[in-house]
């Protein structure tokens, strides 16, 4: 599970910020200044696919330990955060607050989740460990005699 949540972590960081740094020149080429904001959009809307590739990761190890239950607690409470995130963020900042909304949610619900159930807080760890990968590949380097 930690490298597969690894693997898809990573790959979505670098994704999402590819697509942040260079979405100003990804709208202008594809669609002129006109919808120079559309750029803003597209750059936070690149960051949501962390946690979606995330959950891709956690469902395939709930699904093949038959705990779906979970998956299912966990999607029933990021949906009810998204709702009120989207009463509150929808009227002030539009389609941003939509994108604020939807990783808002994924966060908290997982993090409140991962303070109740055992399965979510091994997953919370396993995220956890996977942003710390950096860190864990160095310290495994270290420890290798050359």
């Amino acid at each position: 599970m930690q490298y597969l949540s690894d693997l898809m972590v990573w790959f979505a960081l670098s994704f999402s910020l590819g697509v942040f740094l260079t979405s100003d020149l990804v709208i202008k080429f594809l669609y002129g200044s006109r919808y120079k904001n559309a750029a803003d959009i597209l750059g936070i809307y690149a960051v949501t696919t962390i946690p979606v590739f995330f959950n891709l990761a956690r469902i395939k190890w709930l699904s093949l330990e038959r705990r779906l239950n979970d998956w299912l607690i966990t999607s029933c409470l990021c949906l009810s955060l998204n709702l009120v995130g989207h009463l509150l963020l929808v009227k002030d900042y539009g389609v941003k607050g939509v994108i604020m909304s939807f990783l808002i949610s994924q966060l908290l619900g997982n993090l409140i989740l991962g303070l109740f159930l055992k399965t979510s807080r091994e997953a919370l760890a396993v995220f956890v460990k996977t942003l710390l990968a950096p860190v864990r590949i160095i310290a495994q380097l270290q420890s290798k005699q050359f």
